[in-house]
């Protein structure tokens, strides 16, 4: 800040205000050589402010302005020249008259970095005379600000429509239109992310770039190509096949592992003519790290997934393949409470395997035993009639699972068991399957030993060694059961017992605590019940059995609730007789007042 005197260092906000609004007299007025160099707090300087607000800046105005010795030097935030371009109207002449004083071309604003051109190319209008004579007279178009993009970035708005002749301006200037910023993003990346795909300005702004040597290909650096931010808009069939015409990397990936397929799957405008589209393009399913069918499935707004995944099964994409994070498909739909049965059967007909695990060794009987919905029933049969193993090592409690819900019909027992479910296998707190049966339904267990009994002809248990007959295989299928049965029951009798054994605890803690509160009256309570109500409550209000004692403490119990009651309504009487004599006494005296 240069100090022209030491009263005024500092332009007055007062003064900055108002110079917005003042014609050249008033400028005459209040500019002269002792503040003509000051700023205000904002580090504007009077001629800043003026080329940036004043209305009525003409020829004049600035020949009395650089009369005064304007210090060139002065760095401000925002120079005159910069100032005057970021109107929303140019004045060429004023324009001209400006450049012509010896203010620096290629001056850039400290806040942003911004040239000259970067101000005239952001404005909603560009003034093509202003960029022309700018360039004529030597501004570098190359230039960049601090994101390191150059003046032509700032041209890719829906909102300007003469790009196109702009660029062919700034082109014959050697402007550089491959240049990238400070993220890697070049014109092209750009587009993708601000532009809209279906808008009047953006197709033919994508194929004059590209015409013009911009890569396609150039991946910014998180790996990403400019294809991949096209994919997150709606945009036209035209505008999607010129991009797979000038890609030519197809199946490359960015950092994080994603291909142009898989980033595509994710997006909500995907369908599967376009699927069909990156196929012929040579896109390669195997190729790909992530669960490109985990992102079809995920992705809702997919209106023919069912056909996508069918495309995908013809094109030799193989559905019993786990990817990084251990987990097929069929898993993946699983956990979702508003699952496709439609896709589940197709999972089931392409012959997905249906004991894969994932990273926390649950498979999809798992999810599927999850399921309280309506057709979890009809999951589960689906895949235990189709090979789902109940016995895995990696979850060995399935079965005791099962019943953590609604007790299950009892065809699904009847599979699980036929699937080899162990009927005493227990959960990590001692549970067993046998035991929660019994609990709920004893003649669910009679069902199941008929048809044990019934089934164990046809049984071929692959629990046992091969070396066995098939005759003592049914032995000891037989005795296992039976062993089975033998434990849950002992166990069901042990649970039995020990219920009963609380409650009767219950029941004498209860009766204890009668005995100790009913000669306190319960007052409370026995009143307008009858005289024997707090006597029952006393030995307890289910048994009905009321003592002698209950009864004597009772009584005395209500005797001494009514005198209490009596006294209570003795005072309450007093208190009114007494309120009633004050008021008389106030009157007679009243009286005796006026007679006096």
């Amino acid at each position: 800040m240069k100090k022209t005197n030491n009263v005024q260092t500092v332009l007055s906000t007062k003064l900055s205000r108002r110079l917005q609004n003042f014609q050249l007299d008033q400028v005459k007025r209040y500019i002269t050589k002792k503040n003509i160099n000051t700023i205000n707090r904002k580090g504007e300087s009077p001629v800043s402010i003026i080329c940036k607000y004043n209305q009525f800046l003409d020829q004049r105005m600035i020949e009395y302005l650089f009369g005064l010795q304007i210090d060139l030097g002065l760095r401000v935030t925002f120079p005159p020249l910069l100032c005057y371009a970021h109107r929303s109207w140019h004045n060429l002449a004023v324009f001209k008259s400006l450049i012509e004083r010896g203010f620096d071309m290629n001056g850039q604003i400290e806040e942003n970095g911004y040239t000259l051109l970067h101000v005239l190319l952001g404005k909603k209008n560009v003034q093509k005379s202003s960029v022309e004579f700018s360039l004529a007279k030597g501004v570098d178009p190359n230039k960049r600000d601090k994101n390191g993009c150059s003046c032509i970035f700032l041209l890719l708005d829906d909102k300007c429509c003469d790009a196109i002749p702009i660029l062919r301006l700034v082109k014959k200037y050697s402007c550089d239109f491959s240049l990238v910023n400070n993220q890697g993003n070049n014109v092209l990346h750009e587009i993708g992310l601000k532009m809209n795909p279906s808008g009047v300005s953006a197709f033919p702004l994508l194929k004059y770039f590209v015409r013009n040597g911009v890569g396609l290909n150039v991946k910014n650096n998180k790996g990403i190509l400019p294809i991949h931010y096209f994919f997150e808009k709606n945009m036209p069939l035209e505008f999607f096949k010129f991009l797979l015409q000038h890609v030519s990397e197809i199946n490359t990936k960015t950092h994080g592992g994603e291909t142009i397929l898989s980033s595509y799957c994710v997006s909500q405008y995907c369908t599967l003519q376009r699927i069909q589209l990156l196929f012929n393009k040579g896109s390669e399913l195997q190729n790909d790290q992530i669960c490109v069918i985990s992102r079809i499935l995920n992705n809702k707004e997919v209106i023919d997934r069912h056909e996508v995944l069918q495309f995908f099964y013809q094109n030799g994409y193989n559905f019993r393949k786990k990817y990084e994070n251990t987990e097929t498909p069929l898993n993946f739909l699983l956990k979702d409470k508003n699952m496709n049965y439609k896709l589940f059967k197709f999972f089931i007909n392409v012959g997905t395997d249906l004991n894969a695990t994932d990273k926390k060794n649950r498979n999809p009987l798992y999810y599927a035993i999850l399921d309280t919905s309506y057709r979890s029933n009809k999951i589960l049969t689906k895949l235990l009639e189709n090979g789902a193993d109940p016995l895995i090592p990696q979850s060995p409690n399935l079965f005791v699972r099962l019943f953590s819900r609604t007790l299950p019909p009892l065809g699904i027992i009847k599979l699980f068991l036929k699937q080899g479910a162990i009927i005493n296998s227990q959960d990590k707190y001692g549970s067993t399957a046998l035991l929660k049966i019994l609990l709920v339904s004893k003649e669910l267990i009679d069902s199941i030993t008929i048809w044990y009994d019934d089934m164990i002809d046809e049984w071929t248990c692959r629990r046992w060694s091969p070396g066995n007959s098939p005759i003592e295989k049914r032995i000891i299928i037989k005795k296992r059961f039976e062993l089975d049965f033998n434990t849950g029951e002992k166990e069901y009798i042990r649970e039995k017992e020990i219920i009963k054994r609380e409650k009767e605890e219950v029941q004498k803690k209860k009766s204890k605590m009668a005995m100790e509160t009913g000669g306190r009256g319960e007052k409370g309570r026995g009143r307008g019940r009858g005289r024997r109500s707090g006597g029952e409550r006393g030995s307890g209000r289910g048994n009905g059995n009321v003592e002698e004692s209950g009864r004597v403490m009772d009584r005395k119990g209500s005797e001494v609730g009514r005198e209490k009651e009596n006294k209570s309504k003795k005072d309450r009487d007093n208190q009114f007789l007494k309120i009633d004599n004050n008021k008389n006494e106030i009157k007679e005296e009243k009286k005796k007042k006026k007679a006096n």
